[in-house]
């Protein structure tokens, strides 16, 4: 939705600055367009590796209480079916097969997906990993608490929306009393 709203927005300045402005104006539409569309594009990204987050942490409690150390679990959550976190997994585990320990794979899994979820997950099994090598009550904890934090997201973003169709009725009440004066 967010897209195709910028698409239109986009064609809608398109003819306006065709009217005002010149080509140089044009184009700095056309690149601003551009950035706008790439950081939606990563910001879905990053909710997709989040919104697996809670599945992954769950995975690999699972695997590890049956037994199967950190790296085994990671092997068999590489194959696993993870959707956008998937291909992340499958990076990490090709680190680790080519020699990285699993602390410095999944580090490099942070920086490259920058995810605020991603980030306290990986601390979290990076310092239970240092502690001890049954980390399942910590991973447990970890994707009880990215439910959490999804839920509460959601619920922030569905009060959020009354209030901005509060402020969008008001600026056209604003608008419409403006052009009864006006005429």
């Amino acid at each position: 939705a967010g897209c195709c709203g910028a698409a239109v927005a986009g064609a809608a300045a398109w003819g306006l600055v065709s009217i005002v402005g010149g080509p140089s104006v044009q184009g700095l539409l056309v690149v601003l367009v551009g950035i706008a569309t790439a950081h939606e594009i990563r910001k879905r990204q990053v909710n997709a590796i989040e919104a697996e987050m809670p599945d992954f942490l769950d995975r690999m409690a699972s695997t590890n209480e049956a037994g199967a150390t950190v790296v085994g679990s990671l092997q068999r959550l590489s194959s696993a079916e993870l959707g956008a976190l998937g291909d992340e997994i499958q990076r990490v585990w090709r680190d680790v097969e080519w020699g990285a320990t699993v602390g410095e794979a999944l580090a490099r899994m942070e920086r490259r997906t920058g995810a605020p979820t991603v980030s306290r997950a990986v601390t979290l099994i990076r310092n239970a990993m240092a502690a001890s090598g049954d980390i399942s009550p910590v991973l447990r904890i970890a994707a009880d608490e990215a439910k959490e934090i999804r839920r509460l997201e959601r619920e922030r973003r569905q009060e959020m929306l009354t209030y901005l169709i509060v402020i969008y009725v008001s600026f056209l009440v604003f608008l419409g009393i403006i052009a009864a004066l006006t005429t």
